[in-house]
């Protein structure tokens, strides 16, 4: 066992301990399922024994209930896909996503029946197999593969199945890697939609701070803006200045008062478009 998967098996193991009661723990560790395998069950008891050579029962007998319950739910669900499973579903549904031109109904069930697939792991191997797709196709091919990772994402963001925590992570990965080649000089147009779209990511995460998350929707909208201008691309242009103002209505840090205002602004400046 690493020391980097051991300290991360210690800080979940602090956050449970943390946890007011069982529907907190059962959130933590799904949000936290990359690191729930044999690995952390074996930490967990050999916790338990140095905790009961301490005396301390009550937590130890904690631990291992724990792990016994974990042992149980692995168990449940089989082996554990591996990155050969992870690829095959990637292209997989990749492929259905550009034969169906983005179409739900072609997309979502292969992604019912990947459910376990759809995690962090995913979320990291995604942009590195984008990367590497990148590096040896043309331009053309380039981009063409960037647009069906995009609507791979913006599937995932609204399929209404598996861990929504997750599902926005892998979203939020897609879109990040999408924007390392759909920059703002080459694809303008294209990078504000990709920018629109990862800012409603940021906007609904689960994971991270509230208070950050909100401010790099608001960030990511207000730049996505400085290209959807009202003179050039009015339908998109609403649509993000109402997207703004939505988040600046749940905006956490900054005066209330103002934050509203600025939500206020947006509505009606959408609504100079949005006619009736």
């Amino acid at each position: 066992m690493n020391e980097q998967r051991l300290q991360a098996y210690q800080t979940l193991l602090q956050y449970l301990f943390s946890c007011t009661d069982e529907i907190e723990i059962d959130r933590t560790l799904g949000e936290n399922s990359e690191l729930v395998d044999e690995g952390f069950i074996e930490f967990l008891n050999r916790y338990a024994e140095f905790l009961a050579r301490q005396g301390d029962e009550y937590i130890a007998e904690w631990c291992e209930n724990l792990a016994a319950e974990l042992g149980r739910a692995l168990e449940r669900t089989g082996r554990e896909p591996d990155r050969r499973d992870y690829l095959t579903f990637l292209q997989t549904v990749l492929q259905a996503e550009y034969e169906s031109n983005g179409d739900p109904k072609a997309v979502y069930p292969i992604l019912q029946r990947n459910l376990d697939k759809l995690d962090l792991t995913f979320a990291r191997l995604l942009p590195e197999w984008a990367r590497n797709v990148f590096a040896r196709s043309s331009q053309e091919e380039t981009e063409d593969i960037a647009g069906v990772i995009e609507n791979l994402c913006m599937d995932i963001c609204q399929f209404p199945l598996g861990n929504r925590s997750h599902n926005l992570e892998i979203a939020i990965a897609g879109y990040e890697v999408v924007l390392e080649v759909r920059t703002r000089e080459d694809f303008p147009v294209d990078w504000a939609g990709t920018l629109n779209n990862l800012a409603i990511a940021y906007k609904n995460r689960i994971r991270g701070e509230r208070a950050e998350n909100l401010e790099r929707a608001i960030e990511f909208y207000g730049q996505a803006l400085e290209v959807r201008t009202r003179e050039d691309f009015p339908v998109d242009h609403a649509m993000t200045l109402n997207n703004l103002a939505n988040a600046y209505w749940d905006r956490i840090r900054g005066e209330r008062a103002e934050n509203l205002e600025r939500a206020i602004e947006s509505y009606q400046r959408a609504l100079e478009v949005r006619t009736r």
